[in-house]
């Protein structure tokens, strides 16, 4: 009995080094000049020796440990990517220290099946994803069948890891994981056409896919309801109006 404790406590100790770590490392080699091989290689080495050590502190959670895993992978790979998109070493900096505590607490739960833990952490993730992506064709142009095709599989990948603990056959969860990742991802080409700056048409695609994962998520759960569809819709809504109108966008030529 004293086993699952023991591999929390060991977990909660992984969860505080890499949240200090990382940032720590990440920064070193990416400020003032950024050495994009060793980054990448740091990067990889540090998620990679977590994700090793996780298989056996995760161990309880079963068949559910391998997409545990994946949220994991996909929520510092969100985190570091949006690293490059600040544009000043003062705001990266700030990055760094505030993501300490972020780290920490996502890593720390990400065993855990919480509504509000599972939500937050797919909100977090999915932000930072598709902030990236809607980055990577402003700054390089990479709008393309690969890029695309990107967007699709993180997005199924960590919609299949959040629906693992929702009470369904896996052949509705994998059918579900697909129709959200195929909308969204079709919504995220669209937008691409707006001429807006990236970080507006990023913010549109996250929208779109949060009401579409929450919804399908209550719906596999049998609680989804119009209102929580009209709560919702009405929401995002509400905050892409605030976003366009307090905010100085400009079309981008």
């Amino acid at each position: 009995m004293t086993k699952q404790p023991n591999r929390l406590n060991n977990h909660q100790a992984l969860s505080l080094l890499v949240a200090v770590i990382l940032p720590a490392v990440i920064y070193t080699l990416g400020v003032p000049t950024p050495n994009f091989g060793l980054l990448v290689l740091a990067f990889v080495v540090i998620v990679s020796f977590v994700q090793l050590f996780s298989m056996r502190t995760l161990a309880d959670l079963h068949d559910a440990r391998l997409w545990a895993i994946a949220r994991s992978v996909l929520c510092y790979t969100a985190w570091f990517l949006l690293f490059f998109l600040l544009p000043s070493s003062h705001l990266q900096i700030w990055y760094m220290f505030i993501s300490v505590p972020i780290l920490f607490l996502a890593e720390r739960v990400v065993g855990y099946a919480g509504e509000t833990i599972l939500i937050t952490h797919t909100i977090l993730t999915s932000f930072g994803l598709l902030m990236a992506a809607s980055g990577a064709e402003y700054y390089f142009h990479a709008g393309s069948t690969v890029l695309t095709l990107a967007v699709f599989i993180v997005l199924f990948v960590l919609t299949r890891a959040t629906y693992v603990f929702v009470p369904q056959t896996s052949s509705i969860r994998l059918a579900s994981s697909l129709v959200v990742a195929l909308l969204a991802t079709e919504i995220h080409t669209a937008v691409l056409f707006l001429p807006y700056h990236y970080t507006v048409l990023g913010f549109l695609t996250f929208a779109a896919f949060y009401v579409l994962w929450l919804c399908t998520y209550y719906w596999q759960f049998g609680v989804l309801t119009r209102q929580r569809v009209v709560f919702y819709v009405g929401l995002v809504l509400a905050l892409i109006a605030i976003l366009l109108l307090v905010t100085p966008w400009h079309i981008v030529s």
